[in-house]
């Protein structure tokens, strides 16, 4: 009888050491679990803010852009109504200069 008692004893003290250990270690999984989720949110909040911050740097960079190609063309359009106001000054000039030698000729 006193054998029995001593091996139930025993088979109940490992049978508690093994709990403890597995419920240990479902505490530590647990805690590695939670601390995997934070990270995992804090990278997805970074991962937004980044987004977030590189889509607002490409609206500036497109609305920089469209803004030097509208001076460009301004610039580029008075250019050219400027050529073209040189052109018609040097043809009336041209035209002047004919007639004022047409004019000497006779």
């Amino acid at each position: 009888m006193t054998e029995i008692k001593d091996e139930k004893r025993k088979l109940d003290e490992t049978f508690n050491s093994k709990l403890r250990y597995v419920e240990q270690q479902k505490a530590e999984l647990a805690a590695r679990e939670e601390t995997t989720r934070e990270s995992l949110a804090q990278a997805l909040k970074e991962r937004e803010r980044i987004e977030l911050d590189s889509e607002d740097k490409l609206n500036q960079l497109r609305k920089d852009m469209a803004r030097e190609k509208q001076e460009v063309t301004e610039r580029m359009n008075s250019s050219l109504e400027k050529q073209k106001e040189i052109a018609r000054l040097q043809k009336a000039s041209d035209s002047e200069y004919d007639k004022q030698r047409a004019l000497f000729q006779q």
